[in-house]
């Protein structure tokens, strides 16, 4: 049998498209979704992630850079006025020139070591990449079953609202007739303008919900989004199998943050060791090659250059490239800290709303579905007054409203405890 919850759902598929319909014709397709779909269009298709990949590519271009070496340098010297001649750039076998090609060397393995902060550079925009999906992915989950809640809502209000416009129809005659008082008319017409108001606020919300879904997903704006969520039935069992040691473990391991930070800690560490490094001279080395300049005719000789360290050998460089590291140290104690809490904290939530969904007694609310429709029927037939029907609708809408809640506070925060383990596990 199915629960109130399933059977809203399958009324849903039917009356939203309606509802698209007649909305001015601003949605021009239906779109049927579910969860698993909205995730995988999401890797495909959402602007925000399409553009950090491209922070992955320029920071592999950096590292290709890095490992290029400097370019060598050409330096000639030759006469430019001969005061003998009385001419300008003279060229015969008398003129002098002075011709050196030099060539950068980087001592001390600070080649080596920049290196290996670009390829750590590299894993580190990857690991703020895959944790930009995940933060973004939450904010997909929530949008995802807050559109799908405010959907199942807004087809009670139609249920109700059709049966409402039947049931006036029928006290409209009755009144004509002489056989009921209009005061009862009145009253169902009251009614019915708060079931029109709270079904006004409920599109409002789904339109709403259906703007951040599709900001998400990259829809072009036209399309009708009709969410088809999972049933929370199966969650219970996974639930109760979960230990928090596990949890813990598999957010140590798939926490692209507390990865971050932890290369971080690395990085910092290996760029106060570059430091360092700079602080050791680098070596220009070639060789010269004069003609005419010197005792001999053609002069070749060895060319090897480098500053004297006497006041500057990068001390500041290196207390700052410390200070930054220790830095990064405490921002990694820190991150882990916050997941440890953050993890405990939603893992405990999940137990609650799996405690309060496994409450719920779905034998109850399918005898009181059928109660309502017995009520219903009595008070169309004059066997029941009005307060007592009016008392038996006002609560089959709020049970309804309190079952979709209940299923979609567990999937949610099911939904949470992924976020913060960083891993679909649920």
């Amino acid at each position: 049998m199915y629960s109130p919850i399933r059977l809203s759902w399958l009324l849903l598929l039917f009356l939203l498209p309606a509802t698209a319909f007649c909305s001015g014709g601003i949605f021009t397709d239906t779109v049927k979704l579910d969860l698993k779909g909205a995730e995988q269009r999401f890797a495909d298709q959402n602007i925000t992630l399409l553009i950090a990949k491209s922070n992955i590519d320029q920071q592999k271009a950096l590292l290709l850079q890095s490992k290029i070496w400097e370019n060598p340098q050409i330096a000639l010297n030759r006469e430019l006025y001969n005061t003998q001649s009385k001419t300008f750039l003279s060229h015969n076998s008398n003129t002098e020139f002075d011709l050196q090609y030099t060539q950068l060397i980087t001592t001390a393995g600070k080649y080596f070591k920049q290196i290996q902060l670009n390829k750590q550079n590299v894993t580190l925009s990857e690991y703020q990449f895959y944790d930009q999906m995940r933060l973004l992915k939450l904010a997909l989950v929530q949008s995802f079953y807050d559109l799908n809640q405010n959907q199942q809502k807004l087809t009670v209000i139609q249920e109700g609202t059709s049966e409402l416009e039947k049931l006036i129809e029928v006290m409209q005659v009755q009144v004509d007739k002489g056989n009921a008082a209009r005061k009862e008319l009145v009253r169902l017409q009251s009614l019915m303008l708060d079931y029109n108001t709270e079904q006004t606020e409920l599109s409002n919300q789904v339109a709403e919900g259906e703007a951040d879904l599709k900001q998400l997903l990259n829809y072009g704006g036209s399309e009708y989004i009709v969410t088809i969520a999972d049933s929370a039935a199966e969650l219970p069992p996974k639930i109760e199998a979960l230990t928090f040691d596990s949890l813990e473990s598999t957010a140590e391991q798939n926490r692209y943050d507390l990865l971050a930070a932890n290369l971080q800690s690395d990085m910092g560490k290996n760029a106060w060791q570059l430091e360092k490094m700079r602080g050791a001279p680098d070596l220009n080395m070639g060789f010269d090659f004069d003609r005419l300049g010197s005792a001999y005719p053609n002069y070749f000789g060895l060319v090897v250059g480098l500053p004297l360290p006497l006041w500057n050998f990068n001390q500041g460089n290196i207390k700052a490239a410390k200070f930054q590291y220790e830095q990064y140290q405490l921002e990694q104690k820190s991150k882990a800290l916050e997941v440890h809490s953050n993890l405990m904290s939603a893992y405990a939530e999940l137990l609650n709303e799996n405690k309060l969904f496994k409450s719920v007694d779905k034998k109850y609310y399918d005898s009181f579905t059928e109660l309502y429709r017995n009520v219903y029927d009595s008070y169309k037939n004059r066997t029941i007054g009005l307060l007592e029907f009016l008392d038996y609708f006002d609560s089959y809408k709020s049970t309804k409203f309190n079952l979709i809640e209940i299923e979609t506070g567990l999937l949610k925060q099911a939904g949470q405890l992924n976020y913060e383990t960083g891993k679909d596990i649920l």
